[in-house]
């Protein structure tokens, strides 16, 4: 997201400031407030929240880096001026985005015992911006959408177009995250029920998913192959000249690859695209809202409800379901 123009003065530094410095007593790397708590994240959030902090520490002094900016020194006066100045700069969601990192890094810097009790409650005690009323981030995508990016993946050459296909399908099927889908390896999946073990989840939890009876069809020849090869990692990365390698496919690879496909339509999708669309088709095909969170490997189900996009053609449907306990006619009946 980039910022609006800045209304202040040269330099864009907030008017109170902590002092300047490293934190106090210094540190070891992997002892940095910043460090660990970017450690501690999903891999794929790290990227935004860096990003986050980055812009934060500049915000506070242009001549801090998020590595440099003394976070335990920071104070209620600051955490509410930099809550205005982002206000001012950005979208709802990235100001949360934004105060979420840093609540977390106040929050490892108080664990770290470089920072007071007293001076991390009361710095955090910063609201998040409203986003209600805002339209979904993202979106669904269609069934017909999805058939024609299978499609365009099966066009290609043998076997790159079976890779591309299973990938899709667990990406859409399963409603795998980017991060999910490119540490699946071969052994971790079973044919005959369509088991899936998810290794290396969010928070790096593990657990068991499902791929329909009626995709599995699609997996089997790219992972024939695989198996036929001794290739452990399920999805790999395709050398132009060598074809198939035995390398892992990346998060990177995994936007790629479907980023080249939806190209080809004269579009664009994302993973989490893919992963909202299954999420509202199990919805709006009568699935069990508690049942799809646990098949995304959501900790709390209102997570999973953002996912939910069937807006009002589902309040629609589900109204229809209410039982009519009794019609005009037998009401008019003695």
């Amino acid at each position: 997201m980039t910022p609006k123009r800045r209304r202040d003065g040269a330099g864009g530094d907030l008017v109170h400031q902590p002092r300047g410095g490293e934190l106090a007593p210094p540190v070891r790397a992997q002892e940095h407030p910043v460090a660990v708590y970017l450690a501690r994240l999903a891999v794929d959030s790290r990227p935004a929240m860096k990003s986050s902090l980055k812009k934060l520490a500049a915000l506070v002094d242009h001549r801090a880096s998020m590595y440099t900016l003394p976070w335990h020194e920071l104070r209620f006066s600051h955490t509410q001026a930099l809550r205005a100045r982002l206000v001012e700069d950005y979208s709802p969601r990235s100001v949360n985005r934004m105060l979420s990192a840093l609540r977390g890094v106040l929050k490892t810097a108080w664990k770290l015992g470089v920072m007071s009790t007293d001076d991390y409650t009361r710095a955090i005690d910063v609201d998040y911006v409203s986003t209600s009323g805002l339209e979904p981030a993202g979106r669904v995508v269609v069934a017909d959408e999805v058939r024609k990016l299978l499609r365009t993946a099966a066009a290609q050459p043998a076997p790159l177009c079976h890779r591309d296909i299973a990938l899709l399908v667990v990406l859409y099927a399963a409603g795998l995250r980017r991060q999910e889908a490119s540490a699946l390896d071969v052994a971790r999946y079973s044919p005959t029920d369509g088991n899936l073990v998810v290794a290396r989840g969010k928070r790096g939890k593990s657990r068991q998913t499902y791929v329909p009876a009626g995709y599995r069809a699609l997996l089997e020849p790219w992972l024939a192959f695989q198996r036929a090869r001794g290739c452990e990692p399920m999805f790999v990365r395709w050398d132009r000249d060598r074809g198939p390698t035995m390398d892992r496919l990346g998060r990177a690879g995994v936007d790629h690859v479907l980023g080249e496909l939806a190209a080809k339509l004269s579009g664009k999708v994302t993973p989490h695209d893919l992963r909202r669309s299954f999420a509202t088709d199990l919805l709006e095909n009568g699935a069990d809202l508690l049942m799809v969170q646990q098949l995304m490997g959501h900790a709390d189900v209102k997570t999973t409800a953002i996912y939910d996009r069937r807006g009002e053609r589902g309040k629609r449907v589900a109204i229809e379901k209410m039982p009519i306990v009794i019609t005009p006619d037998d009401l008019l009946k003695k």
